[in-house]
């Protein structure tokens, strides 16, 4: 089971659709955050299950889209929108339940990683076999900040990072046009049982700089994309 995640910033359009398929075409499942709704129509062709979720139209368009090949997935009965934005879904892998968390997490109600940790919690009665937790967890997003990477890992009881399965740490995942800098940001953790079986892992760190010094991956986003493979 491939999974692909990607914030393609501020909407999928038809070049961006293009260049995460031919990334990773083998991929079983993509999980893009900020995908506006009417995106999905650019990237739905050849996908049989696609789903997407946004609750703060009023002000911005923009959500988080899910797309699979061949497993069924649907959001489980426990969706709480307070926990904006980590959202559950259940999916059958070779007639196998698993749960899969998108994560776009926004700073309200609680600070970006308590957030998603508070939603952990909340969560932890469906979190009864195979999970996995991926996304944008906007965590390292200031270097004075990092203590949030520490306490996101701390308080994430029963998951693992996959970044680290091989001794190798996700880094660099994002760039900080304000800052002008790269930071960590975006993540996959998964349970103890899916975090033994994690195959590959895969950070697309090839950023190109442009006539301002500015970082971007590929010209399209402030995000590149991480990819974790699980033997199932």
């Amino acid at each position: 089971m491939k999974i692909v995640s990607w914030n393609c910033r501020y909407g999928l359009n038809e070049v961006k659709a293009n260049a995460i398929r031919d990334l990773h075409p083998d991929a079983n499942i993509f999980v893009i955050q900020e995908c506006k709704q009417a995106d999905i129509d650019s990237f739905k062709i050849g996908w049989k299950y696609k789903n997407w979720y946004g609750d703060d139209k009023e002000y911005s368009d923009l959500g988080i889209a899910i797309f699979s090949k061949g497993y069924d997935l649907e959001f489980t009965d426990t969706l709480n929108r307070e926990f904006r934005y980590v959202v559950p879904y259940k999916m059958t892998v070779n007639n196998k339940s698993i749960v899969l968390v998108a994560v776009w997490t926004k700073p309200v109600p609680h600070y970006y990683d308590q957030n998603v940790t508070k939603a952990i919690s909340h969560y932890k009665d469906i979190f009864v076999g195979d999970t996995v937790i991926i996304g944008d967890f906007n965590t390292g997003y200031y270097e004075e900040h990092k203590e949030r990477y520490s306490n996101l890992c701390k308080n994430m009881e029963g998951f693992k990072n996959c970044a680290i399965v091989k001794n190798v740490e996700f880094e660099k995942t994002f760039y900080s046009y304000r800052e002008k800098k790269l930071y960590l940001n975006d993540f996959c953790f998964a349970s103890e049982s899916l975090y033994a079986s994690t195959k590959n892992i895969k950070i697309h760190n090839d950023w190109e700089e442009n006539q301002y010094g500015q970082k971007s991956w590929r010209g399209l986003s402030d995000h590149c994309p991480i990819m974790v493979e699980f033997d199932i």
